[in-house]
């Protein structure tokens, strides 16, 4: 057992220098059987040329060329006539009676508590006296402020 372990086949120089030897073989009859690069670009470029024209010519024949062209053009025309159709619809507008009523009862819901707008309970909290100093600017050189009469005679409101 030790002795095979030492021993690896592809460890020892010998078998090494066979493989590499048979590698070296098999790459230079594959590299003799293979085609050139420039060959194979070259054969490439007519194949794609060749398919090209026989596609142009078969979208093109004698035989029902004219016929595709009036059903193409037909297909398009109606296609622009549908969109000409839809864009007149969506600039137009179809009036809807239901978004009024609607429009009218989020309005109503949103003022009328009863109905359920929600108001916080703790909204009269943040109401503080001299609130109205932060709410109004005074005018330059009038002696009523409202700290001073208690009065908002002469100020601006924000």
């Amino acid at each position: 057992m030790p002795d095979r372990e030492r021993s690896h086949p592809l460890r020892d120089s010998e078998d090494s220098e066979d493989l590499r030897r048979l590698f070296r073989e098999l790459r230079s009859q594959e590299a003799l059987s293979a085609p050139a690069f420039q060959d194979m670009m070259v054969r490439a470029r007519d194949e794609a040329r060749q398919s090209t024209e026989a596609r142009e010519s078969s979208l093109q024949g004698r035989s029902g060329g004219r016929l595709r062209t009036v059903r193409s053009r037909l297909l398009a025309g109606a296609g622009l006539l549908a969109a000409a159709a839809v864009a007149a619809l969506m600039l137009v507008g179809i009036p809807d009676a239901t978004d009024h009523s609607f429009e009218e009862a989020v309005r109503s819901f949103s003022t009328n508590p009863a109905l359920g707008a929600w108001r916080s309970p703790t909204r009269d909290l943040l109401k503080v006296p001299g609130m109205e100093l932060l709410r109004t600017v005074p005018d330059i050189g009038d002696s009523t402020w409202p700290g001073r009469s208690g009065e908002l005679s002469r100020t601006h409101s924000l």
